[in-house]
């Protein structure tokens, strides 16, 4: 007995037990003992990357073996997140997800914009009409007071309506007094102080030398510079006439009307600044929407974006302008309808003819005011400029998720990338859905298995009755099969083949009865990428039964049933086992067993 139990013991203290243990290192894991080594200050980061490359569809090569409890991360590079939105699903849980608000960017590649931008130019359009005819005209009667003062303050309210008219057109013709000094430094002209009338002294003293390129062309720009400069004369000295006609009654009226009028161009100044911007974000958004764009093709662009990017962080600026001059427009309007004296000198009617027009224009700037409320254009800018940030950053080009340590003995990933914008035809993208699955390593991984085990039994005793009725024994090999459950402990491995340990418990039928009289431990070959199938062989302990002392001989009455006369004898013996793992379903056999 104790040479047998002695066997035991070196059976379960077989070196196969500690081989995956006594595993050498690899070449990677001796790299990192190497650099910690001689720079033990620098960080080596043990998360494993599985990478796959949306733009060839393959994974890289280089992908190594995933230890078991390593933080594992999974990358999607070269793809574009404003175009797709990418989620990636280890088993029931999502830990990585692109996220990129397209609620401020998708009305711009609509037709809002343009709607808006028509709003404006007509703006623009019924501002240059001539006022005379977009005011309402104030008939004489309307006016109040003697025929003198009614003569008077109609010549008044006419002189302030042509001033108006003057002062608009003096402006256009500034603007083209300027376009004609940047022509004419182009040839060559000092225009350093853009002084009108130095330049035209400067065109003189250069048109005495021979060093002018391209003299048509100087003479002809000096002349539409002289022009100009006439007709804003001619425009100033009638300013000054219509001056005359402007009495006490109406001056108030004529300085509120020019404050409106200014704050009325320069909130239209404001909003095509902010026009402006608003296209530069279409641009942006247009780049950022190129289905196959990459960190490599996004080169081409980058200086284009990089401009953009400064003009709409500048833009912010802008913004707080154009909400600035809004509401300067509307104190200047407020202070028109409500202190202009006009009640004065005309009736209400006349009151209302005047202001009729300047109504109109705050009217069509509330509405170009509500329309940029509504799509929120400071949040509309600020997420264009975000956008041109992430375009210059290649990170952005790489989905990846949170780190995941697997605790089993598979890591597994389901990426699905769909079309953010779905209303697009199919051929415009390139969706995918797929499941990534890698075995891992290291570790303990305990398993529960059934299969089918034969066992071995020398010189096990045999009890039967003779013919006399009487109990006769002998000693022979016994041959046992059954149906085994095993516990299995082994070393996780990612390949084929793998080795642990099991032990369990065997049900047979011995004279008609089932019992578990079996019991099995012993080293184990765990076979399969899965792992699934066991094949375990060792010493088996099985109750063979002993008859109780004074009955060998002994003569029964009429009964093969010796259990009464035998009592508990466990022989040692050996065994091998084909089992089939279970562990994945273990809960939900069990739970229908019970």
């Amino acid at each position: 007995m104790k040479n047998q139990i002695f066997i035991l013991l070196l059976m379960l203290l077989h070196p196969v037990f500690f081989l995956g243990n006594n595993k050498p290192k690899n070449d990677y894991n001796k790299l990192k003992d190497t650099i910690r080594e001689k720079h033990p200050k620098i960080f080596i980061d043990s998360t494993r990357h599985i990478i796959y490359d949306f733009k060839t569809g393959k994974y890289l090569k280089d992908i190594r073996r995933i230890k078991v409890h390593t933080p594992v991360v999974f990358r999607v590079k070269n793809i574009n997140p404003f175009v797709y939105k990418i989620i990636i699903t280890p088993k029931d849980s999502i830990v990585g997800e692109s996220w990129f608000d397209k609620e401020f960017m998708t009305m711009l590649t609509g037709k809002e914009l343009q709607k808006a931008e028509n709003k404006l130019l007509e703006e623009q359009a019924d501002s240059g009409k001539n006022m005379a005819t977009q005011t309402q005209i104030v008939t004489k009667k309307e006016y109040i007071g003697n025929p003198a003062e009614q003569e008077n303050n109609k010549k008044g309210v006419k002189a302030i309506q042509k001033n108006i008219l003057l002062k608009n057109e003096n402006k256009k013709l500034q603007a083209k007094v300027e376009e004609t000094i940047d022509g004419l430094g182009k040839l060559g002209v000092p225009i350093t102080n853009r002084n009108p009338e130095k330049v035209q002294l400067n065109i003189e003293s250069l048109s005495k030398t021979d060093t002018i390129s391209f003299p048509k062309t100087l003479n002809s720009l000096s002349a539409n510079l002289k022009d100009l400069l006439e007709k804003i004369s001619i425009n100033s000295n009638e300013i000054k006439q219509n001056e005359g006609f402007i009495n006490d009654k109406t001056k108030e009226y004529e300085i509120l009307l020019d404050d409106f009028n200014n704050k009325y161009n320069s909130f239209i100044k404001d909003s095509r600044a902010i026009f402006s911007l608003l296209r530069v974000s279409k641009k942006v958004d247009v780049i950022s929407n190129i289905p196959d764009l990459d960190s490599f093709k996004y080169i081409k662009y980058s200086q284009e974006i990089m401009k953009y990017s400064d003009s709409l962080l500048k833009g912010t600026g802008e913004v707080d302008e154009y909400k600035k001059s809004f509401s300067e427009l509307g104190n200047a309007y407020y202070k028109l309808i409500s202190m202009n004296h006009l009640k004065e000198i005309m009736e209400k009617s006349g009151v209302e003819k005047l202001l009729s027009y300047p109504a109109y224009l705050k009217e069509k700037s509330d509405a170009l005011n509500d329309w940029f409320v509504k799509f929120n254009i400071d949040k509309v800018i600020a997420q264009a400029f975000w956008v041109t940030t992430q375009l210059n950053n290649p990170e952005t080009f790489i989905t990846k998720s949170d780190p995941v340590q697997p605790e089993n003995d598979m890591i597994q990933f389901h990426i699905k990338i769909e079309p953010r914008d779905k209303t697009r035809p199919e051929s415009y993208h390139n969706p995918r859905d797929f499941t990534y699955k890698q075995a891992l390593y290291g570790g303990t991984r305990v398993d529960f298995s059934l299969g089918l085990a034969a066992a071995h039994y020398w010189d096990a005793p045999i009890y039967e009755v003779d013919r006399d009725n009487k109990i006769k024994s002998s000693f022979k090999n016994m041959f046992s099969p059954s149906l085994v459950g095993m516990v299995t402990m082994s070393w996780r491995k990612s390949g084929y083949l793998s080795y642990g340990g099991s032990f369990g418990m065997g049900l047979d039928i011995t004279d008609g009865k089932i019992q578990f009289s079996n019991f099995f431990i012993g080293p184990t070959i765990l076979l399969g990428k899965k792992q699934r199938i066991f094949i375990t062989a060792g010493p088996s302990v099985k109750n063979v039964g002993r008859l109780k002392d004074g009955f060998d001989g002994f003569q029964i009455n009429g009964t093969n049933d010796l259990s009464s006369y035998t009592s508990n004898y466990y022989k040692i013996g050996v065994f091998a086992s084909v089992t089939y793992s279970l562990t994945k379903d273990a809960r939900l056999l069990i739970k229908n067993l019970r």
